[in-house]
């Protein structure tokens, strides 16, 4: 008896899937040149490129480098205070601008102008002599006229100090002066003369003193002499 084959057709058709469940994409094949350059499945797999937003981010996190950028300047030197103004007592008794202050220039005024001083007596003898005299001179040298103003009608002006500097007597204090301006006027070659004179009755024999000679009106007008009196 013989058997005869049946072949029975099966038709193949795909199941269903669950809902709960997601179907994984099949892993790429590595190519021929990756097998080679890894025959034992080494090798890293590259890294996914940043998404552009988050390079966009990464860039807005990164400080922004201030371009330009200058050194500040120094700031600017304080300009030198000005000169206090004088007041309303010193313009009355200062009319012509008065005295110089200490280390000024030179008044032009006194160009050719030369001051001079002398003691009548350098030693005097305190048994004969009841007073010095001091002898202050202003010579015209220039060629030009010199005009010299005045405030008052005080001239000179004399002080009798001891060694240690200490003021003994002031000539001026026993004098009478007044508001009087005048401009003085000396013609070149020509020489004014003006005198004081003190009493010796608080000078010690042989002690030192100093007498200094000026005019109130120019410092610059000054000088400074010897006295050393005697028995």
């Amino acid at each position: 008896m013989k058997f005869r084959p049946i072949f029975i057709l099966v038709a193949a058709f795909p199941l269903p899937t669950s809902a709960a469940e997601t179907v994984a994409p099949a892993p790429a094949k590595p190519s021929v040149i990756q097998r080679l350059l890894h025959p034992f499945g080494g090798g890293a797999a590259p890294t996914a490129p940043t998404p552009p937003a988050a390079a966009k981010d990464a860039r807005q996190k990164l400080p922004k480098k201030e371009s330009g950028a200058t050194t500040p300047a120094p700031p600017p030197a304080a300009e030198p205070a000005a000169p206090p103004k004088s007041g309303v007592m010193h313009r009355l008794l200062h009319p012509f601008g008065g005295p110089a202050a200490p280390g000024a220039a030179k008044d032009a005024r006194l160009k050719g102008v030369e001051m001079g001083a002398s003691v009548e007596s350098p030693a005097p003898k305190l048994a004969e002599t009841r007073e010095v005299k001091v002898t202050v001179t202003l010579a015209n040298k220039g060629k030009k006229l010199a005009q010299l103003a005045f405030p008052t009608n005080q001239r000179i002006e004399v002080l009798l100090k001891d060694k240690a500097g200490k003021k003994l007597i002031q000539w001026s204090e026993d004098q009478a002066f007044f508001a009087e301006p005048t401009l003085i006027t000396i013609n070149p070659g020509e020489r004014l003369e003006y005198a004081a004179t003190f009493s010796t009755r608080d000078l010690v024999a042989g002690e030192t003193y100093t007498v200094e000679a000026f005019f109130p009106s120019f410092p610059e007008l000054r000088r400074t002499l010897g006295l050393a009196p005697e028995k």
